[in-house]
């Protein structure tokens, strides 16, 4: 039983540092969406019936 917790925490970090990446990942793209279409280069109006390409990247 002893060796099976040895064994547990060494396979449970490397899986909760994935979730921590992920959350982090998340935050910054939430941050990043505030410029979203605000580029002089590619800031435009869209057509009518058109998305916009930022809207597979946030979750409204």
């Amino acid at each position: 039983m002893n060796r099976f917790r040895k064994e547990y925490w060494k396979m449970s970090i490397p899986i909760a540092l994935f979730f921590v990446g992920k959350y982090l990942d998340d935050l910054e793209t939430a941050r990043m969406s505030d410029y979203m279409n605000k580029s002089k280069m590619f800031g435009r109006e869209l057509k009518p019936g058109e998305y916009s390409p930022w809207d597979y990247y946030v979750k409204k």
